[in-house]
């Protein structure tokens, strides 16, 4: 469900009797687990095949940030009119998308949501499998909401080959943190490879300090 085929075909639901959706998320609109649950949700709902959402907490589910979405830009990494922080469990979201008619013609489709026991979203959690290489862990997946919007990778430093960096209209320092990006599980292919690098050293972060600054 990446890459040329994002949404199930009609054989792939053939004889099924629910489509259970169970992927942990990290609570941010350009990571594209929730993009994959629409195509579910839209495929299920022409199909008819009835959608089991085993719901998971939202590392980042604690605080809602950022501009909604234009709809001009719309994309697979950012699908629904929603904050770039957007603050819901994927069995919250996937209960928005059909409340609010976001499936192709607004059908609906038949959706049963298991939710956490013992959870609220003020409850800090602690991803036991990273849910992909680039998230190695809950200091990466805290620091996702920004970092992933300035084009950085989601390791231990962030900064740029020359001593401070613009973006959009802003001017940022680089930091006196030296490193050199290297290829590595999650991101074979990193931004200035093999140039040194003035920046941050993002490893001594505390995630339960970034948690709690971002509530």
């Amino acid at each position: 469900m990446y890459g040329a085929k994002r949404e199930p075909a009609q054989e792939d639901l053939a004889d099924l009797d629910w489509l259970i959706f169970d992927i942990q998320d990290v609570g941010v609109r350009f990571y594209t687990y929730i993009s994959t649950l629409h195509y579910v949700m839209q495929a299920c709902a022409k199909f008819g095949t009835p959608l089991m959402v085993l719901d998971r907490p939202n590392p980042n589910g604690h605080y809602v940030d950022g501009p909604l979405l234009d709809p001009s830009y719309r994309s697979f990494v950012g699908m629904h009119p929603v904050p770039v922080v957007h603050g819901m469990t994927v069995g919250e979201y996937a209960q928005m998308i059909n409340g609010q008619g976001w499936l192709d013609g607004g059908i609906q489709c038949a959706l049963t949501v298991v939710p956490c026991a013992n959870y609220t979203h003020q409850t800090p959690y602690e991803i036991p499998i990273p849910p992909s290489p680039n998230l190695p862990n809950n200091r990466a997946i805290t620091c996702i909401p920004p970092f992933a919007i300035l084009r950085v990778p989601r390791s231990a430093w962030a900064g740029a080959p020359t001593s401070s960096f613009r973006y959009w209209e802003l001017q940022y320092n680089a930091g006196d943190y030296q490193f050199t990006p290297v290829p590595k599980p999650g991101a074979m292919q990193p931004p200035h490879q093999d140039k040194r690098c003035n920046g941050y050293n993002l490893s001594t972060l505390d995630p339960a300090a970034i948690w709690a600054k971002s509530g």
